[in-house]
């Protein structure tokens, strides 16, 4: 059980850790008082060594008591009574709760604030026993948490319970919960949190689910019906979640440029209203013509109405997207700190609001991580948060086979039909930005360097480079974290490119503009370029040079626009044509085709 409180939040947390279950909130004039519980079968199952909660807007001042019940049910919330909310009082009245189990454990919660150096101390009603306090200090206006407990001898009303505060309060709140022992207990429902899809290819792909209240186990079904008739399961039985109710499971054996439909099965039980989906590739190495959305960018917790029109648009063929490539900065938490209970839950947060939720079961997804999602603002590998959310893309995310063996990086390749694409990491093997730009200054790191040499040289007709942040940048400024703070690498990759004649296209995310550039007046390199951001944030162009332009221009200030990337790919077999499209708001507004290989114009009509 957890009692948690922030003063002056305003709201309540933004981020609550993985396999918490809230059971009573409210918001006060003084701060947000809540309570949690979060069932743990067994002491192996319990790996963390502390919860992060983070309120919306950083409240400076807050704290927590923890607290562990031995023996309650699996459902083990009994009876939970109303918030009693005061103010300018000596006492805290607690409404009354009934029982409606045998020999029920009796929980108090309890809050006070003063705007004084002397905290407003709570004392456990009469019968009950402290469990424990805490003074929560900050020189001016002291808070105090409280937690007591008593065991009622039978079901039925406890009756109203007063807590005394001393010296009187400023703001109070007290709450009374019942929980029941271990055969008892109102049932609860399991809850799919979120599902996600990824890693798809021509024969298998891997799903994943976020729940809580698990109590047997989860299997995915794959069926072409999206009514979920004679499904096929993975895995053959139902399996526990991991601590933070999160499982992964793969499906092989699959039909190439087929579409699929994955349900969640929760404690037996197949929910065949939350149904994801996903089509398998074209046949590998096989010319094929498909689209894909990328963009980067959307504000902690975004609810844009650009996820709706990520899922919903479509290319020539009249199919919606193959995949979605988020760029980064899935959220802008910062976390900073290495707590992947933390990381799991601000990504959590992020993938199970509707629209983006709606977008990602219906769309598989591809991911690299930016610097806000990863750490911090500039990140590099020196930030301590990296391991964790290291652990959380592993744990959370499917996706194509991860490269490094270290536990660390996320760079990967696959291919669609006869085109390849090459997905990078550039925050895990990042050099400080302040270092001197020389031979040892590094975006990618020697290792995941010399894979990317490796993977865009194998002959494929195309090759995509997904990256997070800009290569195409003028004169570094201070701060800047693109390319243009690593130039030396820069040249020395542009050099490669075009010794080995790599037929290279670019994508990046981090500017929160829509840009586009064919590679004559590129800085370095001379493939085309093309920036898909943001999907919910302000207006920003850094120092990027964008010959075919950008958008919104001038790209500054204002309010938070909704942008991403489209591309069509068409492949004759001879030729492969990419077309780009801005969209900003529903409407296109840039547009660029690059063609590789025999340069003649193919496929899907005039460019709009």
């Amino acid at each position: 059980m957890a009692l948690v409180y922030t003063h002056n939040s305003g709201s309540l947390y933004g981020t609550t850790p993985p396999g918490w279950t809230q059971v009573g909130a409210t918001v006060l004039t003084a701060g947000t008082l809540a309570a949690y519980y979060k069932r743990i079968p067994t002491a192996a199952a319990e790996t963390a060594t502390f919860y992060t909660w983070r309120s919306v807007n950083g409240a400076p001042r807050g704290g927590a008591i923890i607290f562990r019940v031995t023996g309650a049910g699996p459902t083990p919330i009994d009876a939970t009574g109303a918030m009693s909310v005061l103010t300018g009082t000596a006492a805290i009245s607690d409404p009354a709760v009934t029982a409606v189990t045998p020999s029920p454990l009796l929980l108090a919660f309890h809050m006070s604030n003063a705007p004084s150096t002397t905290p407003a101390v709570v004392s456990a009603p009469t019968g009950m026993t402290e469990v424990s306090n805490l003074t929560i200090t900050d020189g001016s206006a002291d808070s105090y948490l409280e937690v007591a407990y008593q065991v009622l001898s039978s079901a039925g009303t406890s009756g109203t319970m007063s807590a005394a505060i001393s010296p009187a309060a400023t703001n109070s709140a007290g709450m009374l919960m019942i929980l029941a022992p271990t055969g008892y207990g109102a049932a609860t429902t399991p809850v799919l949190v979120a599902s996600l899809a990824g890693g798809v290819t021509s024969t298998a792909a891997t799903v994943s689910a976020a729940t809580r209240l698990v109590k047997t186990g989860v299997r995915f079904a794959l069926s072409t019906s999206v009514s979920m008739t004679s499904p096929t399961y993975s895995p053959g039985t139902a399996t526990a979640p991991d601590v933070n109710g999160i499982i992964q499971a793969s499906f092989s054996g699959l039909t190439a440029n087929t579409t699929y439909y994955y349900a969640v099965e929760l404690d037996g039980v197949l929910d065949t209203v939350d149904v994801g989906t996903f089509t398998t590739l074209p046949t590998d190495g096989v010319a094929a013509n498909f689209s894909f959305a990328a963009a980067s960018c959307a504000i902690t917790d975004s609810n844009a109405t650009t996820f709706d029109t990520i899922r919903t648009w479509t290319g020539p063929t009249g199919k919606t997207a193959l995949f979605m490539a988020h760029l980064g900065d899935l959220h802008y938490q910062d976390i900073g700190v290495n707590d992947q209970s933390w990381a799991v839950g601000a990504a959590l947060n992020a993938v199970s609001a509707a629209k983006q939720l709606a977008l990602y079961r219906s769309t598989p997804l591809v991911y690299t991580w930016s610097d806000h999602d990863s750490g911090g603002p500039n990140d590099d590998d020196t930030e301590p948060a990296l391991p964790a959310v290291a652990g959380m893309y592993r744990e959370l995310f499917p996706s194509f086979p991860i490269v490094p063996t270290d536990g660390q990086g996320i760079y990967q390749t696959w291919r669609v039909g006869r085109v390849r694409f090459v997905m990078t990491d550039g925050r895990s093997y990042m050099s400080p930005i302040g270092n001197t730009d020389n031979s040892s200054k590094t975006k990618l790191g020697t290792v995941q360097k010399a894979w990317f040499k490796t993977a865009i040289t194998q002959g494929d007709p195309l090759v995509v480079w997904i990256h997070e942040d800009a290569w195409n940048g003028a004169t570094t400024y201070v701060g800047d974290d693109t390319w243009t703070a690593y130039q030396t690498e820069r040249t020395e990759l542009a050099t490669y490119i075009q010794a080995n004649n790599v037929p290279l296209y670019y994508i990046h995310g981090d500017y929160h503009c829509l840009g586009a550039d064919d590679g004559q007046n590129a800085v370095a390199g001379g493939f085309p370029i093309a920036c898909c951001s943001p999907m919910d944030q302000t207006p920003f162009n850094g120092n990027g040079i964008f010959d075919q332009g950008f958008y919104p221009n001038p790209a500054t200030g204002g309010s938070n626009i909704n942008q991403f990337g489209w591309f069509d790919v068409i492949d004759n077999g001879t030729q492969i044509v990419i077309r780009y499209y801005g969209i900003a708001s529903g409407v296109q507004r840039l547009y660029m085709e690059a063609s590789f290989g025999q340069k003649r114009h193919i496929g899907w009509g005039a460019p709009m």
